[in-house]
């Protein structure tokens, strides 16, 4: 089996192209799995005709989508000559996103994805209950939390905090993750102000613990930041290796950032076949 490794901003992910005699959940977990495999945040199955991204957590868990996991699909697509357009579109649980190109340079890649309009309804991030959650106060440790929980290709809740570092040492992301407020459970994205337009992010995945960047997390940051009132139609997130532009028009949410191209290589993979 011929797999690719990528990064965007230092999320990785393990990429191969789908053929349906391999068990894809179980792949996920071997190959994700660090110091004893490649190891990676998350993996992405290519399908063909039209372009779709099938996305594991690296438990195994089927995920609807990943901003950073998709700018990483659209450089592998055109690295290995998928597509030759700078303009295309890819199915995705979440629906479909459309991919603007900016840079195809392999050194220098960087690219814009509609990422479609957030949903504020409980049921769309599996809520546990009518009540609503935007927002919801919850306390934690002998402090008090506003969340902002809402789906923007994926679950998403949203903590506005002092120090968004500082919550990378703290066991609030996993107890908000795990929560009964979430059937399926939740990403948690801590968010702190630098200026009215820049804000750094820290994000607690679902099925994988904090990770250093998350694309549909800054899109949820942002589009709760913008519902405050705090940031106008356009904001820098700030992640541990780089930015993302996060912007808005109209009802649609545009994510601009990069992508590295790590390796290629083969394996043998036998023993992942169903």
């Amino acid at each position: 089996m011929k797999i690719s490794k990528y990064h965007g901003l230092g999320n990785d992910f393990i990429i191969t192209r789908y053929d349906s005699k391999y068990d894809y959940s179980k792949l996920a977990t071997k190959l994700c799995e660090e110091h004893i495999s490649i190891g990676a945040d998350g993996f992405i199955v290519l399908k063909e005709n039209p372009l779709e991204m099938v996305f594991y957590n690296k438990d195994g868990s089927l995920a609807p989508m990943c901003g950073n996991g998709i700018r990483c699909l659209c450089h592998y697509i055109l690295r290995n000559n998928i597509t030759n357009s700078k303009k295309f579109d890819i199915k995705t649980l979440a629906g479909i996103m459309k991919v603007d190109v900016v840079s195809d340079k392999d050194n220098d890649f960087r690219v814009k994805i509609n990422m479609g309009s957030p949903i504020f309804d409980n049921e769309s991030f599996k809520a546990a209950s009518k009540e609503s959650y935007f927002p919801m106060n919850i306390s934690f440790e002998n402090s008090n939390y506003d969340i902002y929980s809402l789906f923007m290709g994926t679950i998403h809740t949203v903590v506005l905090v002092d120090d968004a570092i500082k919550m990378c040492d703290s066991s609030l992301g996993e107890y908000l993750c795990n929560n009964p407020l979430f059937k399926e459970k939740t990403n948690v994205n801590f968010v702190s102000r630098i200026d009215e337009e820049n804000y750094i992010i820290r994000t607690y995945e679902r099925g994988v613990g904090f990770t250093y960047a998350c694309g549909t997390g800054a899109c949820a940051a942002f589009v709760v930041l913008n519902k405050l009132k705090k940031v106008g139609n356009c904001c820098n997130m700030h992640l541990k290796y780089g930015i993302l532009k996060i912007s808005k028009d109209n009802d649609s949410i545009f994510m601009d950032g990069p992508s590295c191209h790590v390796f290629d290589t083969e394996i043998e993979d036998d023993i992942y076949e169903i």
